[in-house]
């Protein structure tokens, strides 16, 4: 006999509709992709490497070690954010050179230079 409906799981859908991309977009896209993927790569390895310095480290070396980790993944945090930034305004120039007439893009374009002005 088959347990109560109520404990199992409904599907979950997503209110927006899907986001198709043509094989040419999705090329023009990879560039993008492969940044923020190589951004991600490095931060991984960077923290991972300081990760293993403060535990291989003496007591009285780990306060110094934390605080250049914690240095560190600020910095890494900040330079992924600046990095994003500068991708969605090199993104959004592509877009509005592809379709002028868009507001939105033009929109996102100009808060993404706004808040890069303010990272810079």
């Amino acid at each position: 006999m088959p347990g109560p409906q109520f404990l199992t799981p409904q599907p979950v859908f997503s209110s927006r509709p899907r986001r198709r991309f043509t094989l040419e977009q999705a090329n023009r896209a990879l560039p993008l992709v492969r940044r923020v993927v190589d951004d991600i790569v490095q931060t991984r390895e960077e923290a991972t490497q300081l990760q293993s310095r403060l535990e291989s480290a003496g007591a009285k070396d780990q306060k110094r070690i934390q605080q250049d980790l914690d240095v560190a993944i600020d910095k890494l945090h900040a330079d992924l954010c600046c990095n994003r930034v500068s991708d969605v305004i090199e993104a959004t120039q592509k877009l509005i050179a592809d379709d002028p007439t868009n507001q939105r893009v033009a929109e996102l374009h100009a808060e993404a230079a706004r808040i890069h002005g303010a990272l810079a």
